[in-house]
């Protein structure tokens, strides 16, 4: 996983005095919960830490200082950085014709297993060696006809690991939903 950032701000200058912002950082968990260290110090608005690791949760501790330096007793902010890896269509997303379901690539996977359910029931399995699949207004699955009907579809992707006659599957990289709008 690549690493991902975290955009602070706008903040509010609310006092005539305001002299600057200190930004500090600390990991909400593991074994430097205790030890914070300053990220951003400066009069701008807003913030951006690209330094995080995706999955792990962070906690931002905001002070401000006036001329005097005189500091604020801080706000806390949290955040989940975590990469969105099935990004189409984007999740929720209202969709009229088939979409094109896109994926980040997995390191190493010769083909991904790609499984389309409509409420409970599963209608599509595919195997794209290709981190996207297109879908068809209409296809077969399990000897039957499908068709892409209005309603809500979820859909979820795992890479294949080896040959695909042996049917092995890393962990799933992710779920997502779009619904299709008569």
């Amino acid at each position: 996983m690549r690493p991902e950032r975290v955009r602070l701000g706008p903040l509010e200058r609310v006092r005539r005095d305001y002299a600057r912002t200190t930004k500090v950082l600390c990991p909400s968990m593991g074994p430097y919960f205790a030890r914070e260290r300053r990220v951003y110090g400066g009069r701008a608005t807003s913030f951006t830490d690209r330094q995080l690791r995706n999955g792990v949760p962070y906690r931002y501790r905001i002070v401000s200082l006036d001329r005097a330096g005189n500091r604020s007793r801080g706000v806390a902010k949290t955040a989940l950085p975590q990469v969105i890896v099935l990004f189409s269509p984007a999740a929720a997303a209202r969709v009229q014709a088939a979409p094109l379901l896109r994926w980040l690539p997995s390191r190493g996977a010769p083909y991904y297993n790609v499984q389309l359910f409509r409420g409970s029931q599963k209608v599509l399995s595919a195997w794209p060696k290709q981190p996207r699949l297109a879908l068809g207004s209409k296809w077969k699955f399990a000897g039957r006809p499908m068709t892409l009907r209005p309603g809500t579809y979820r859909w979820y992707v795992w890479p294949g690991i080896g040959a695909r006659s042996q049917a092995r599957y890393g962990r799933m990289l992710g779920q997502s939903t779009f619904v299709v709008r008569a």
